[in-house]
């Protein structure tokens, strides 16, 4: 009789689990409700992440061009694309950090379980980012949350674009006539904008996912906010997260 009484306990206690985990549901899977998503998110996603490539061109042909001179021996010219790289560089890096921001002021409010990508070292060429994520990508293994590991994954993103800027403006900031130099910083600066390049790629990714999570009545109000992001460069204040 005694084990009658636990096969009976432990037949409750899988039947409770398989309710608790959902499991035999016919349930929509998140990922297809995600991909119903995809016609309303397109329109969302799709002009801010033609402005960040056209942004990034901008960049690469400023350093492009800056080689070039430096190549040829015109060393102040050279110096003058440095600048105007220095000045684009500024406006893309304010706008993946505007990303990351609201994709972060809308997080409370998506309603399906948002993926997150960590970060790879390999994936990056400056030392400053390797070390950085090598030290850090490990930190999101002990989130199991999805919207908490979001979380730390954005907040991770934008913390490597300021320590990477900061690292960028140093260097630019020992650029002058010299060609030997020069052409070290250049070489640098190459590093930079791939790691850049990289991490708005990332930011893009992760607004994406995030996008094919939102409910479409929220998916409206995001859209007006990247617009006046894209036309402006401003973002509206934070409000208090939903619950």
């Amino acid at each position: 009789m005694v084990w009658l009484w636990e096969g009976g306990i432990l037949l409750v206690v899988a039947l409770g689990l398989r309710r608790v985990l959902h499991m035999g549901c016919h349930d929509i899977s998140t990922d297809a409700l995600a991909r119903r998503r995809t016609p309303q998110v397109e329109p969302v996603y799709r002009p801010v992440a033609s402005e960040i490539e056209a942004r990034s061109t901008i960049l690469a042909v400023s350093l492009n061009d800056a080689f070039e001179e430096q190549k040829a021996g015109e060393f102040e010219a050279a110096c003058c694309m440095v600048s105007l790289f220095a000045s684009e560089w500024d406006r893309l890096t304010g706008l993946v950090q505007d990303l990351q921001q609201l994709a972060l002021k809308y997080l409370p409010a998506v309603d399906l379980p948002v993926p997150a990508r960590n970060l790879d070292a390999g994936h990056f060429r400056s030392g400053t980012m390797i070390e950085f994520v090598r030290f850090h990508g490990f930190v999101d293994q002990f989130v199991f949350r999805p919207k908490l590991r979001f979380q730390l994954h954005l907040r991770l993103q934008r913390q490597a674009i300021a320590m990477l800027s900061e690292e960028f403006h140093r260097t630019c900031s020992r650029t002058d006539g010299d060609g030997e130099l020069l052409g070290y910083t250049l070489t640098q600066l190459d590093l930079y904008f791939h790691d850049l390049d990289r991490l708005a790629k990332e930011t893009l990714l992760a607004l994406r996912a995030e996008l094919s999570c939102l409910p479409g009545y929220v998916l409206a109000d995001v859209n007006v906010e990247i617009q006046d992001l894209i036309n402006h460069g401003v973002l509206k204040p934070l409000v208090p997260a939903a619950r």
